[in-house]
């Protein structure tokens, strides 16, 4: 089958799950290969030491640090008590009915029927697209009901994902694949759990070990616990078994294990700009007045933090000066005059996982002007008529010229901060969120928060079975892998 990612998508990419390492020096290996990936250029850190510690410091005022890992970390003590469906658990195995097979059949079927759509339309790329994951063989398998092969449906479901033989297939993080995926490991699991002759004893066997592991990872946590509870519950969850149990101890389990802080001065660090447009070209009508001239603007921009418990929000900041020297004309008088324009603007921006946004920008702006020379035709009385009109005008004429600049420079901040996020979340989506959605490796909660002193990204732990994914694709990673949730 063709290994090759087809032609196209047509949906907007949407797109971080971090494989979580033993202990600080493996977040210390992850946060290099951030870096390597561009994390450096991206926030102009020039100079960043990382200390394989229990903390990583990336450059002044940005913190990185592992938080309770399993094997390493003694930050935290481990939950005391059990689940609460832990006991209720033993002995309540149930054997995969016809009719629960034939609703999770029926899910599945919808969700191939909306990738289906979905990639209708396009010709070249469904037919990429299908031949890659193997359409048709899948369509024949299931055409057998009940009788279908487990072992092959789950080995068409790893197309859905990266890792392994599996290469890297841009589209794979959009929903619609991810469904298909999902429902088709659980129908591959049910049905390899119908045609299981020991279920019960099996069920047993799993909890029993599953008991013992949480009791030893209770009293003191282990890399080696901590994969056999994620394998347990990998199982139980495919065979469909005690669910109330498998979240329950994943509620109790599941964890931040890394934090990212970065203070307001290390923001303000990476966000201050300098403004300087010299000598640009200025036209414009006031009053019936056209006007040219050339201007000078020097300022700067920065960022500043604020309160948000659900993402990072903060307040962008334009302060500039702008200095102009024009002529007026509005016959029969010519005017030449300089002129100073405060300028003060604000743009809100949010980021949370999905990438960043930006609210349009509110600007004030503030024109005083001196008039350097009048020149009018005609005679006394005209020019004794004009001046006074021009100097009576003044005040008005600064309003509306203090109007227009505010236009002016919201467009252009508006303009620059915008395509500046176009960057930022293009680099975030293709660099990092879909690559990792990709690989079922994007954490299923990544909490973000701000104050007026810092920023933080938080991102949770589950525990997988080993072979959910690959411990080769992170530098430093344990046979078992972690999900964050």
């Amino acid at each position: 089958m063709a290994d090759a990612p087809p032609t196209s998508t047509r949906a907007p990419l949407r797109g971080l799950r971090v494989a979580a390492n033993r202990g600080a020096a493996a977040i210390g290996a992850i946060a290099q290969n951030w870096l390597s990936r561009g994390l450096d250029s991206d926030f102009g850190i020039s100079e960043i030491g990382i200390r394989l510690a229990d903390q990583a410091h990336l450059g002044e005022g940005l913190l990185l640090a592992p938080l309770w890992l399993a094997a390493d970390s003694q930050a935290a003590a481990p939950p005391a008590a059990a689940p609460a469906s832990e006991s209720a658990a033993k002995g309540n195995y149930q054997p995969i009915s016809p009719e629960r097979l034939a609703d999770t059949r029926k899910e599945l079927d919808a969700k191939l029927a909306a990738l289906e759509k979905f990639l209708a339309g396009d010709a070249a790329a469904e037919a990429g697209w299908k031949d890659y994951l193997r359409w048709d063989q899948l369509q024949a398998e299931l055409a057998h009901g009940q009788d279908a092969k487990p072992e092959l449906l789950r080995e068409i479901s790893a197309r859905y994902i990266v890792g392994g033989q599996v290469k890297d297939q841009p589209g794979l993080e959009l929903e619609q694949f991810r469904a298909v995926h999902a429902a088709l490991d659980r129908y591959a699991g049910l049905l390899a759990e119908a045609r299981t002759h020991d279920g019960q004893a099996q069920f047993q066997k799993r909890f029993d070990d599953l008991t013992a592991a949480l009791e030893r990872y209770r009293k003191s946590p282990s890399g080696h616990d901590a994969d056999t509870i994620g394998t347990i519950l990998g199982e139980l969850e495919a065979s469909g078994q005690a669910p109330e149990l498998v979240e329950a101890t994943r509620a109790q389990l599941d964890h931040p294990n890394l934090f990212v802080r970065a203070s307001q001065d290390f923001i303000t660090k990476m966000t201050q700009t300098d403004v300087q447009q010299e000598n640009e070209p200025l036209n414009d009508s006031i009053l019936g007045t056209q006007i040219t001239g050339k201007t000078d603007t020097h300022g700067s921009r920065s960022a500043r933090l604020l309160e948000s418990p659900d993402h990072v929000a903060m307040e962008m900041t334009l302060d500039a000066t702008t200095e102009s020297h024009t002529t007026g004309y509005h016959p029969p008088v010519t005017i030449q005059a300089h002129g100073t324009t405060q300028i003060h603007g604000v743009k809100r921006i949010s980021m949370d996982a999905e990438g960043s946004t930006d609210e349009p920008a509110c600007v004030h702006a503030s024109t005083h002007t001196t008039i350097d020379s009048l020149c009018i035709c005609g005679g006394r009385l005209v020019q004794r008529i004009a001046t006074k009109k021009v100097y009576q005008g003044k005040p008005e004429a600064e309003c509306i010229a203090s109007q227009h600049a505010e236009a002016r420079a919201g467009e252009q901040f508006n303009s620059n901060a915008t395509e500046a996020l176009a960057a930022q979340n293009k680099k975030w989506l293709e660099n990092y969120r879909n690559p990792l959605l990709r690989r079922s490796a994007f954490p299923q909660t990544l909490h973000y928060a701000s104050s007026p002193a810092a920023l933080t990204v938080t991102p949770g732990i589950r525990l997988l079975p080993a072979e959910d994914y690959p411990a080769s694709s992170v530098p430093g990673a344990r046979r078992y892998s972690e999900r964050m949730s």
